[in-house]
């Protein structure tokens, strides 16, 4: 299975998608569509937001790190 990291820009908007925003929604689109069919494994680095770090516990083909701004 092949490993593809994402980092997301900004410093305000959380992955998952807990706040919105066009980008965080069309990756977390990705996340949910691999969740569903195990094609890759993803390394997530993101902003830190307790909702999104709690949330983010049930991927299981996801790597995240949630970065304190």
């Amino acid at each position: 299975m092949r490993k593809i990291a994402i980092i997301l820009p900004g410093d305000k908007l959380p992955l998952p998608s807990v706040k919105g925003g066009a980008v965080e929604s069309l990756v977390q689109c990705l996340l949910d569509y691999n969740e569903k069919y195990h094609t890759y494994n993803f390394v997530v680095f993101s902003v830190y937001n307790e909702e999104a770090a709690l949330k983010s516990r049930s991927y299981k083909p996801v790597s995240y790190t949630h970065l304190r701004a």
